[in-house]
């Protein structure tokens, strides 16, 4: 049984709210522990249920952690206490968001992940040999979602830093929370950009979700891609409600970076951006490279494209995270 305690308050308020979370499901890795992810459940469930899934997942290398969140009065029922990671009400743009329930969820998350072995470096480039991700369904999609705009702005609503370089999000069947303004604080900072850039995000929707309507995972895609998340994958499912199918776990398999190798030695993908811009470019101007490995590598601020066209390092795709220099050798 696992527990914690956070106190949360607002300015606005003299009580305080104390929330227990539950109880803690751990899969561990079948084969070499290559990764960690926390997967996250939707409202009213708990981390068992999702456990006994990702267990039957053929990807011996990752562990799962799947916490069950505080059980807590929720708008969306009419006051009705049941496990959330946060209150929600009418899903809208314009609805308030729990930014003191979304914070303490997302720093119990952060958490776990903190006591996960630490990324590698190689020389002054992000090399990982060890990944860490967040995933979920529902509001746990949202939750994991949310922990995606902290890591890439480095810190909480609250202003608190965000502790953790995430590798992988997963957001099964969800939506965004907090998208208003998200666009402008990213590009407010160049390094919040370059987070954003590099962070792989996987989104799926089913069309027929009768309980977060596909337009909200649609407009959630778009409000990231906008804010600068550009490695961003999204897939919808046509006929399909509020529940995961298959197709879709084939499609998680795929997309984790740990289903086969942590990276492939001999190519080195990465994302360029044609220009100079580095801070907003247009996705447009965005194309997939790969390279062979050299040794001396190339230049670290240009690569030659294959239409001889100079191209600026802006990101690189599952293997390395970003790119401010080339790696000066092999990896091991």
């Amino acid at each position: 049984m696992s527990h914690s305690h956070y106190t949360m308050g607002s300015g606005s308020r003299t009580a305080r709210r104390t929330l227990e979370f539950g109880r803690t499901y751990v899969v561990r890795p079948k084969g070499k522990h290559q990764a960690t992810i926390v997967w996250l459940h939707g409202l009213g469930d708990n981390g068992s249920s999702w456990s006994q899934l990702l267990e039957s997942l053929p990807l011996p290398n990752i562990k799962w952690i799947c916490p069950t969140a505080p059980t807590r009065p929720v708008a969306l029922l009419g006051g009705f206490p049941c496990t959330a990671w946060f209150d929600a009400g009418e899903l809208s743009e314009e609805g308030p968001d729990d930014w003191e329930g979304l914070d303490a969820s997302a720093a119990h998350i952060a958490n776990f992940l903190s006591t996960e072995p630490p990324d590698g470096i190689l020389k002054s480039l992000s090399f990982s040999t060890f990944k860490v991700g967040i995933g979920g369904f529902s509001m746990g999609a949202a939750m994991a979602l949310y922990s995606a705009t902290a890591c890439a702005l480095g810190r909480y609503g609250n202003g608190n830093p965000y502790p953790i370089n995430l590798r992988a999000v997963v957001g099964l069947s969800g939506w965004l929370p907090g998208s208003r303004g998200l666009r402008n604080k990213i590009q407010a900072s160049n390094e919040a950009a370059r987070r954003a850039t590099s962070l792989p995000i996987l989104l799926s929707h089913g069309t027929c979700d009768d309980v977060v309507p596909y337009k909200f995972g649609e407009k959630s895609a778009h409000s990231l891609n906008i804010a600068g998340f550009w490695n961003l994958t999204f897939k919808n499912y046509e006929g399909i409600g509020h529940y995961t199918v298959p197709k879709e776990m084939d499609e998680l398999i795929n997309f984790l970076p740990l289903s086969s190798n942590i990276y492939n030695p001999k190519t080195l993908t990465v994302l360029l951006v044609c220009g100079t811009t580095l801070l907003t470019p247009s996705p447009m101007h965005c194309t997939t490279f790969t390279m062979p490995w050299t040794n001396p590598p190339p230049s670290h601020s240009t690569l030659q494209t294959d239409d001889s066209n100079t191209a600026t390092v802006l990101a690189c795709r599952r293997e390395i995270d970003y790119v401010d220099e080339l790696v000066t050798e092999m990896p091991a």
